[in-house]
């Protein structure tokens, strides 16, 4: 029996995941030129510190995403699998 067979839909899996990371991507290079916009409006007033903040929020998203080791470690956790 082949191997594909235990998982037939991890192709379509995969063109999903393709395509939500491409729309994100996306997404955040959209976002890019109004973010100094709103962290002025949010009360930052020195044009250093609109750049310095407006680095750090985009940066944020990168830094804060879930590590792929502790959510793999999970599912194998999970699933039993070794």
């Amino acid at each position: 029996m082949p191997e594909a067979d235990n998982h037939p839909h991890w192709q379509r899996n995969l063109a999903v995941c393709v395509f939500g990371s491409f729309t994100t991507l996306v997404a955040m290079t959209l976002l890019l030129p109004f973010l100094p916009l709103y962290v002025a409006q949010l009360g930052v007033q020195d044009p250093a510190a609109v750049v310095q903040w407006s680095g750090v929020a985009f940066g944020a998203t990168f830094f804060l995403r879930p590590s792929p080791h502790r959510c793999g470690a999970g599912w194998a956790t999970a699933t039993g699998a070794s």
